[in-house]
C-alpha cells in the first residue's frame, strides 16, 4: 500500500502536470506542439527500428524559431510524459 508521502506526491505531480496540459489548450501554438509530442510517442517505436546512429539523427530536428519559451516546451514534455 502506497505510504501517505507517495500519494502526497502523486497528487502533486497530478495537478502540475494536469495544469499545463490545461494551460496548453488555451494557446493554438501549444496545442500544436502537443499533438506534435504525442504524436512522436506513438511513433517512436517504429523510427527506433532504424540502427541507432540513423534513428538518432532522423530523431534530430532542424532548429526553428519557435514562439513557444523552452521551459514551457520542457513542461509539455513532461506533462505528455507522465
Amino acid at each position: 500500500m502506497p505510504t501517505l508521502p507517495a500519494i502526497r506526491l502523486r497528487l502533486r505531480r497530478a495537478a502540475v502536470y494536469g495544469s499545463a496540459l490545461l494551460r496548453a489548450s488555451l494557446s493554438r501554438s501549444q496545442r500544436r506542439l502537443l499533438r506534435e509530442i504525442f504524436r512522436l510517442g506513438r511513433e517512436l517505436p517504429q523510427r527506433l527500428e532504424a540502427p541507432l546512429p540513423e534513428a538518432l539523427a532522423a530523431l534530430t530536428p532542424a532548429v526553428m524559431p519557435t514562439e513557444i519559451a523552452q521551459p514551457v516546451i520542457r513542461r509539455l514534455v513532461d506533462a505528455a510524459c507522465a
